[in-house]
């Protein structure tokens, strides 16, 4: 499962980075199953979104 962190919806957008809406994008058309997770306003500030995370089975 890929885990899309992005800083959320912003003046009626899915999001307020172009790189998430792009990720978004590619990963519907791929039929890539993906969960969005919005960053707090903390983490906003430290600068870590967007990324993306993979989590693989054992």
């Amino acid at each position: 499962m890929i885990t899309l962190h992005t800083f959320g919806p912003f003046l009626g957008a899915p999001d307020a980075s172009p790189f998430v809406i792009k990720a978004m994008l590619l990963l519907k058309l791929a039929g890539l199953p993906y969960v969005e997770n919005a960053a707090t306003r903390s983490r906003r500030r430290a600068a870590c979104c967007p990324t993306s995370r993979t989590r693989t089975s054992a």
